[in-house]
């Protein structure tokens, strides 16, 4: 406001409200509501002159602000409106994220200022804050079997979650994304679960296994001769779940089996939980004692009778000889045998003490009659099945036939009450090899002779 001033007068504006100076000619004047301010002017309080002057107030503009905030996690998607009256439109808006329109949406959280202008420049500013969307507590609430032996893979997790907002989605650092997994070896699994307004939570769960059933072989006694059987094992297991249980090839359910002869033997250990280790163990034998027959020698009329034979390592190993007429022996060979018959040899290992027993026999043949004398035929020879002696002088009514080998061993021994013309001997059974036919008459007469059973499959 403005009022011209001359020397010597006095001016005063009334009211007083909103006025820089009320006795000054042009006070600045900035009332809140419009104003009729009134001007007195004087010459010392003489000759008073008045005035007016209108100050119009114009209003602000006023904003009424509406929002929603994020309604899930990261989702981005708050929401803002301002609503303006008072002001004189037009109106321009500007938001602090430089939008220009009265509904703003896809905020994140934060918060945003809004001006608003009118046409008279009038201004006002709000501001409104989109809260972030807090996620509830999920509880994974698992459950876990796992692996029932050492190296399975048949351990499982279930999930049962609770909290959050359903659907869920499931991922595992395996791979899978299932709520429930099977099949699951040793290791940490671990979950992530996330809900339908993208909450998410982790967990890991370690599955673990039973230790691997081992089989000590606590004791093992091999055969101590050829072809016995006092072998003995005893083991002891550890590992795996409870109590064990114990299966052998040979039947036996104990840790300990004995009685053994040479053989493999296997194991099956199982535990509670029918978890299985399998184990086999060899159960040896001293090689058989071999003796080898070099020579024999029968009693004729010129000569004594002789046994000469061959062992490995004839040093470690006693020889115990029995025979007709109280002979006995310790050499390896016997000879200057006079006397006819079962020559019996006992050998033994001095290392192990495993024996055998063999014996020989030794024919007295220096009264031997002339097979051509007895007029007697053998046939056929070789052969495999049948001998057939064929007698060409029966008159003596007994006589004893026996086969022996060239170990001594009398395989066929028949006693006839009366011999006829032609006797057939059943040789099936016997091995092929060499053999002593050996006949003898009630009168004396002896027919010695060796025939052959071939193996004619060959």
């Amino acid at each position: 406001m403005t009022a011209e001033n001359s020397l010597g007068l006095d001016f005063q504006w009334s009211p007083v409200t909103g006025l820089e100076n009320s006795t000054i000619t042009n006070p600045l004047a900035s009332p809140f509501n419009t104003t009729l301010y009134i001007l007195s002017v004087s010459n010392n309080g003489r000759c008073i002159e008045t005035d007016s002057i209108l100050v119009t107030v114009h209003p602000l503009p006023k904003s009424t602000m509406s929002f929603i905030n994020e309604t899930g996690n990261n989702f981005s998607n708050g929401y803002a409106s301002v609503l303006v009256d008072n002001g004189t439109e037009p109106y321009s808006i500007l938001w602090s994220n430089n939008e220009t329109t009265e509904v703003i949406d896809s905020l994140s959280p934060g918060i945003y200022t809004v001006t608003i202008t009118d046409i008279n420049g009038c201004a006002t500013t709000d501001t409104v804050t989109i809260d972030k969307y807090v996620c509830p507590t999920i509880i994974t609430n698992s459950q876990f079997t796992n692996p029932t032996c050492f190296d399975y893979c048949n351990g499982s997790i279930q999930l049962t979650p609770i909290g959050g907002m359903e659907p869920y989605s499931y991922s595992w650092n395996n791979g899978d994304s299932l709520q429930n997994i099977n099949d699951l070896c040793i290791g940490q699994y671990i979950i992530q679960i996330t809900d339908s307004l993208n909450c998410t939570i982790g967990d890991t769960i370690a599955l673990t296994q039973p230790t691997k059933i081992e089989v000590s072989l606590d004791s093992l006694n091999n055969v101590s001769c050829y072809a016995s059987c006092d072998g003995y094992i005893l083991v002891s297991t550890h590992g795996g779940t409870g109590t064990h249980s114990y299966f052998w090839n040979n039947n036996p359910s104990s840790p300990s089996i004995n009685n053994l002869c040479a053989n493999s033997y296997n194991l099956i250990v199982v535990d509670e939980n029918s978890c299985t280790t399998l184990d086999s163990f060899v159960i040896t034998q001293p090689s058989v004692i071999t003796i080898v027959l070099d020579s024999i020698s029968d009693i004729t009329s010129s000569s004594s009778g002789y046994i000469f034979t061959t062992i490995a390592d004839p040093d470690n190993h006693t020889f115990i000889w029995n025979g007709p007429e109280g002979f006995e022996s310790n050499d390896q060979d016997i000879e200057n045998l006079y006397v006819g018959g079962l020559y019996e040899l006992t050998i033994i290992n001095n290392n192990s003490n495993c024996s055998i027993d063999t014996s020989f026999f030794i024919s007295d043949v220096s009264s031997i009659l002339d097979i051509n004398q007895l007029e007697v035929k053998i046939y056929p020879n070789p052969t495999r099945d049948y001998l057939i002696i064929d007698f060409q002088n029966t008159e003596q009514l007994r006589g004893i036939i026996q086969v022996h080998d060239l170990l001594g061993n009398i395989v066929i021994r028949e006693v006839k009450r009366k011999i006829d013309k032609e006797l057939n001997l059943n040789l099936s059974g016997l091995n092929s090899g060499v053999y002593i036919v050996n006949i003898e008459l009630e009168r004396g007469s002896i027919l010695y002779r060796k025939f052959i059973i071939g193996d004619f499959n060959h």
